[in-house]
């Protein structure tokens, strides 16, 4: 869903609000289907789950035509137990770029691009990269899933006159330098921290507090 909105208030004032002024609405759509249509088997169950999240990251893209934006989805669905234990049922899910357009009130998908290695065709994820992050279960709320350090936690975009993206990520944290492609070309980690397997080129320059932080 995108919501519209106009904020008002001014200098001074104690608080903001905000009156809504349009809504538009993400077609259901299942989550299997989304993503192995084109990455084949990648999604074997998706415990039904619909494409969602996609509200992480939002950059209206004004020299690709009326009313286009590019849209980051989150790392998966991580719905908790009743234990308040938070899970994750769907380790293949791989964070998407979305191209998307409004009309009427639909949200209409004009393109979809899976984040990938810089080689080659794997994927990335969305599961933690190492035990400094929060860990996540899998569907039996007991099993605790893999690391993965090539996983990502997107959270917002913005995209370059030359076609290419910058997304910042929550897990490590990172900012990740991504081409119209989808292959991660470089990302951008706090000094101080290393993640043995990471398939990406990296630049240790990000402040270390927030690796200290994460600790």
């Amino acid at each position: 869903m995108i919501a519209v909105g106009l904020a008002l208030g001014g200098v001074g004032a104690s608080a903001q609000t905000g009156t809504l002024v349009k809504v538009f609405t993400l077609p259901d759509t299942p989550i299997g289907t989304f993503q192995n249509s084109v990455l084949p088997g990648t999604i074997p169950d998706d415990h039904g789950f619909l494409l969602g999240s996609i509200g992480s990251g939002l950059y209206r893209s004004f020299f690709e035509g009326s009313n286009v934006y590019w849209m980051i989805t989150d790392r998966g669905p991580n719905p908790f137990t009743p234990a308040n234990r938070r899970t994750f049922p769907l380790e293949g899910w791989t964070p998407w770029l979305i191209k998307v357009r409004t009309e009427g009130t639909s949200i209409n998908i004009l393109q979809k691009v899976p984040l990938k290695l810089p080689f080659g065709t794997e994927i990335t994820t969305g599961l933690p990269n190492d035990t400094r992050d929060e860990p996540v279960l899998q569907c039996d709320g007991v099993t605790v899933s893999p690391s993965n350090p090539n996983g990502l936690d997107t959270e917002d975009l913005v995209r370059t006159i030359d076609g290419n993206f910058w997304l910042v990520d929550e897990h490590s944290p990172s900012i990740i330098r991504v081409l119209p492609n989808g292959n991660v070309s470089k990302r951008f980690l706090p000094q101080g921290l290393t993640l043995p397997g990471i398939g990406y080129p990296v630049a240790n320059n990000m402040p270390r507090i927030y690796f200290e932080k994460r600790k």
